[in-house]
């Protein structure tokens, strides 16, 4: 080998680089994206869970997404949702958030994932 140095030269690199810059607000573009959706089906799922005697627990569950902080929230406000979802001592639990929550936790991972296989490929 000879002592000389080769350079190595990459096509498309300020391309490549420019892409890259962009990723950060891709991800974030995304993720929004995500849990926001993902906040009105879980609130739809708690509503379709809720027993239903008057209604008014059913119309009680809310959802707030906040695009700032990427965070949504889903609540019943009804008075007496916390005694139907955990039950008292002469009524039995009838749980509709937390399996809403749940059913919420295994579906976001492959929400968010195709959100951003969705940017990736717009790139």
């Amino acid at each position: 080998m000879s002592g000389k140095i080769r350079g190595i030269d990459i096509k498309g690199l300020p391309a490549l680089e420019r892409k890259l810059a962009l990723l950060p607000g891709l991800v974030r573009s995304a993720g929004s994206r995500a849990v926001r959706d993902e906040t009105d089906e879980a609130a739809d799922d708690a509503r379709r869970n809720a027993p239903v005697k008057t209604g008014t627990l059913r119309e009680s569950v809310q959802s707030e997404y906040d695009d700032k902080s990427i965070r949504g929230r889903v609540a019943a406000t009804a008075r007496y949702a916390k005694f139907v979802e955990h039950g008292t001592d002469d009524t039995p639990a009838q749980p509709f958030m937390l399996p809403a929550a749940e059913a919420a936790r295994r579906r976001f991972p492959k929400r968010l994932r195709a959100e951003i296989k969705t940017e990736l490929e717009a790139l």
